[in-house]
């Protein structure tokens, strides 16, 4: 999971700030539903994530899907962050994306994960996109499972399976995404190698962003290279 800064000058985040936070679950969902800058407000929130879903780090628009505007403590739970800047983020899959996978809902993650983030959830052992060091919690294997990381803490290790199993970031679906990814990095490693090409040039292919976009996996691609810089 990657760190999302936020650009807050942004026009769609200014309008955040005008709005009345809501105290009830009910006035949240009615005052989230009559919001009109939806759409200029995921666009900005892309725009910060570098184009990649916040949880799953795929991008959406490459397979074919669209992304929804993500409470990360459901406004369920607390209605006063409906509008606050740092509950948001995109996340992928929209409502006409879930109905294509409705027949298959194990395969439906993010913040729409069936009866789990989808309901409610454990800001105490939730790992989000906000939080500093949310990138140390998890590993990427090359079976495409994400489990928790080497070297973590007893609650961190905690933390981390709790999140995996409720944003279901082990569907079908992204772990097939990810083994397809992680064979890509391999060849393109093994073609590195017999190029003679440094890790610095793998790098800036992989990880460095192009056109303020960055590539699907950011962090299983910035493990991957990490674990093989001393072969190359």
């Amino acid at each position: 999971m990657r760190l999302v800064t936020k650009n807050t000058e942004r026009d769609a985040y200014i309008d955040l700030a005008i709005e009345t936070p809501p105290t009830t679950s009910t006035e949240a969902r009615d005052a989230w539903d009559s919001f009109k800058g939806k759409n200029l407000l995921k666009s900005a929130l892309l725009e910060d994530q570098y184009g990649l879903c916040c949880y799953s780090e795929v991008n959406a628009d490459a397979e074919g899907w669209d992304y929804h505007i993500e409470h990360i403590e459901n406004k369920s739970q607390n209605p006063s962050r409906t509008f606050d800047l740092h509950n948001l983020g995109a996340s992928a899959l929209s409502a006409q994306d879930l109905q294509k996978l409705k027949p298959t809902k194990q395969n439906i993650f993010g913040g729409h994960a069936v009866d789990k983030k989808a309901k409610n959830v454990d800001m105490t052992r939730f790992v989000h996109c906000h939080l500093p060091d949310c990138f140390k919690f998890f590993a990427y294997l090359s079976n495409g499972d994400i489990v928790p990381a080497l070297g973590l803490s007893d609650h961190e290790k905690v933390c981390a399976q709790y999140t995996i199993e409720h944003l279901n970031l082990n569907s079908p679906l992204l772990k097939l995404l990810r083994i397809k990814w992680h064979d890509e990095l391999e060849e393109a490693y093994a073609a590195s190698v017999i190029d003679k090409k440094s890790l610095q040039e793998l790098l800036k292919v992989y990880i460095t962003p192009v056109n303020h976009k960055l590539k699907k996996f950011f962090t299983m691609s910035q493990q991957f290279f990490v674990s093989n810089s001393a072969l190359l």
